[in-house]
């Protein structure tokens, strides 16, 4: 009796020491369709610009996912400028737009480019850059182009479940509220001259899972900025902008809401699209 008891031992002993040296590998999506993303009012893409979308098939994936050594490379699916009256200010979604992506330590490089076709040069962008923490938590964006030498630089700050996102003249830009370790709504507040607020921006997302969410802090994946906050997924978004009134009250001017249920894969990871 006392040999089988330390035979067991022995076979327990071996199990758990197999078990201990099984990597974790967190599954990495290959894909994703768009209504899972949220392009608008992200860095790339302000809330006011026009953004269209060719007519939608819902069997087709819209954004794959490249990786090397563990790492996002690439991101394809984009936005390309398309006539708008007399200038170019609406951008369509495109699979010929892509982001490459470079890491450094905690700094990331995305470079947005576009493929225009065999006989004419691939456009490339100045470099939009991340800085995260030790926690891979986002601290940072910059980026400049030869039409702003000075750039865009934006700064995030964390006080409990508030993260502060402040421009280059340290003046608050958006407020990030946290709940549960999620981000449930982003406000922008714009103020006239003599300190009355003018506008209002509220984004709010609603629905989240108890699962854990792919985009994580990738934060420089386009139409994933908001998601990269969250430890878990959101499944609906209401936008309601506030503004004076003709009445001369502040009050809602428009609003508009959108949910996109999703099932789960074994791993219990949401399909946003197919996983490596």
């Amino acid at each position: 009796m006392k040999k089988s008891a330390v035979i067991i031992f022995i076979i327990f002993a071996v199990i758990s020491c197999t078990k201990d040296k099984t990597p974790s590998i967190t599954p990495k999506l290959k894909n994703c369709r768009i209504e899972y993303l949220f392009f608008k009012d992200e860095i790339t893409i302000l809330g006011y610009q026009s953004i269209i979308f060719p007519p939608y098939d819902s069997s087709v994936v819209a954004c794959s996912y490249s990786y090397a050594d563990d790492k996002l490379t690439k991101t394809t699916g984009g936005f390309v400028s398309v006539p708008s009256g007399s200038n170019f200010s609406n951008f369509i979604f495109s699979t010929d737009a892509y982001d490459s992506i470079h890491f450094e330590n905690n700094t990331i490089y995305t470079y947005a480019k576009i493929n225009f076709g065999e006989f004419i040069p691939t456009y490339i962008s100045s470099p939009t850059i991340f800085t995260l923490d030790s926690q891979n938590k986002l601290i940072k964006i910059s980026k400049k182009d030869a039409f702003d030498p000075y750039g865009l630089v934006l700064n995030y700050s964390y006080s409990e479940n508030l993260v502060t996102e402040t421009d280059n003249n340290g003046l608050t830009r958006r407020k990030l509220y946290l709940e549960n370790n999620n981000l449930v709504k982003v406000v922008t507040e714009v103020y006239d001259l003599q300190g009355a607020l003018y506008s209002k921006k509220e984004i709010l997302f609603e629905g989240f899972d108890n699962k854990p969410n792919p985009f994580k802090n990738m934060y420089y994946v386009k139409g994933a900025f908001f998601r990269a906050f969250s430890e878990n997924n959101y499944q609906k978004v209401t936008v309601t902008e506030y503004s004076h009134l003709l009445d001369g009250t502040f009050g809602i001017n428009s609003t508009w809401w959108f949910t996109m249920p999703f099932d789960y894969n074994a791993d219990g990871y949401p399909k946003f699209g197919d996983y490596e």
